[in-house]
């Protein structure tokens, strides 16, 4: 509603005409048609929205789901959330105030947010890597068969923590499974800051999302940051500036369904006039 109002609610119609003396309608003046608004049919799945609902129950977050090859959204659900059904009516202002002082910000659509990714952002850098052929998928990284790595001592008292995983050779494959940080900030520092960007930037990062929604724009970094080593090595596991939407990041992920091309979420399938006759058209035939 907030971004198709207009094509929704549609526009009065009037009449202006001249009554005679027994208050009869003599003549017309002026006359409007009604113009009914439109339907607008949504690519949400309703089963699949609700299930979303209801795993984040009591939960602070977020579910997107998109059908990878057309980018329909399928689920966006958002927790805590809000009952919208008595505003039409009117609420009183004490509703108001615990609804918008609520410290969970139940206004606050998580599914359009920005926030840091973290290791969802490490299959990127694996295909930056594999692209710039700073790793093969046989590359193993050494220092990753420890807990900790220090790159060099200039990283002060700063290190990179690995979560715990199974003995074996810390290769692209394994890196993945067991979201291996310590390999990611290894191929990170080899690709360098610039090469990061570079990529990033193809895969969406800056760049504004086209969306009903206002989607919060992502960043790879902050813009004047530079790109020193900790911050490279932060960057490669989704810590350090980098901020995107759950949704903008789902769209990522097309990537790898689409032969490495992404595809823009979709949100609406289609608009229909009052008679249900197909006026627009943008999910799968």
């Amino acid at each position: 509603e907030r971004s198709m109002n207009d094509i929704l609610s549609g526009k009065k119609g009037y009449t202006i005409y001249i009554k005679d003396k027994d208050k009869k309608k003599k003549s017309d003046i002026a006359k409007l048609d009604v113009e009914h608004g439109d339907n607008v049919v949504l690519s949400i799945d309703g089963e699949l929205q609700t299930l979303s609902s209801k795993l984040l129950d009591g939960q602070k977050g977020s579910i997107v789901v998109l059908q990878p090859i057309t980018g329909e959204v399928l689920t966006m659900a958002s927790n805590p959330s809000y009952d919208p059904n008595p505003f039409p009516l009117g609420i009183s202002s004490s509703q108001w105030e615990a609804i918008s002082n609520n410290e969970d910000k139940p206004f606050v659509n998580r599914a359009i947010s920005a926030y840091t990714p973290g290791s969802t952002l490490k299959p990127f850098i694996a295909a930056m890597g594999l692209t710039e052929g700073a790793i093969t998928p046989h590359t193993i990284v050494e220092e990753a068969k420890n807990t900790t790595w220090r790159p060099s001592d200039e990283w002060g008292d700063r290190a990179i923590h690995r979560t715990p995983h199974p003995d074996g050779p810390v290769n692209l494959r394994n890196a993945i499974v067991w979201s291996d940080n310590i390999y990611f900030a290894w191929t990170a520092l080899n690709l360098g800051g610039p090469n990061i960007e570079k990529y990033a930037k193809l895969y969406s990062f800056g760049v504004d999302v086209p969306f009903p929604l206002q989607v919060a724009p992502s960043q790879i970094k902050k813009g004047a940051s530079p790109w020193i080593g900790p911050l490279v090595a932060d960057t490669g596991y989704g810590q350090g500036e980098v901020l995107i939407s759950p949704l903008q990041l789902a769209s990522m992920y097309t990537v790898f369904s689409n032969n490495g091309s992404m595809v823009w979420p979709k949100l609406v399938n289609k608009t229909t006039d009052s008679e249900e006759n197909i006026k627009s058209s943008f999910g799968r035939n």
